[in-house]
């Protein structure tokens, strides 16, 4: 792993960890970031992992799916007050996940912790 996915690794779990213990964010929708955790630590996998390649692609495909219907349902709002990466990531987030972005987004994004 590069010290680049790192850092990205790092911005995005920290996202994660502030979105669910964000209390304007939905129960529902916190709830659904415990669901590609617990898949991810279960022995039963719909494909082994000890099948190369499609072993490891179901688990990214679960953890893709919950986490862009996270960070749609948790909304734009809560993205920008808990984002701490850059400005290019945090758009580049938004367009994998269809979430736009409101005007008033800064240019900049200041660490909100």
């Amino acid at each position: 792993m590069t010290g680049l996915e790192v850092v990205a690794s790092a911005v995005g779990g920290l996202l994660l960890a502030w979105l669910v213990v964000d209390r304007t964010v939905r129960v529902s929708v916190r709830a659904w970031l415990v669901i590609p955790l617990a898949y991810l630590l279960s022995p039963i996998d719909l494909v082994p992992d000890f099948v190369p390649v499609l072993g490891w692609l179901d688990d990214a495909l679960v953890v893709v799916i919950a986490l862009r219907f996270v960070v749609r349902s948790a909304g734009a709002d809560a993205l920008l007050r808990h984002w701490l990466g850059s400005p290019g990531g945090l758009r580049a987030l938004c367009r994998v996940a269809g979430v736009t972005l409101p005007s008033r987004a800064p240019q900049s994004v200041a660490p909100g912790r």
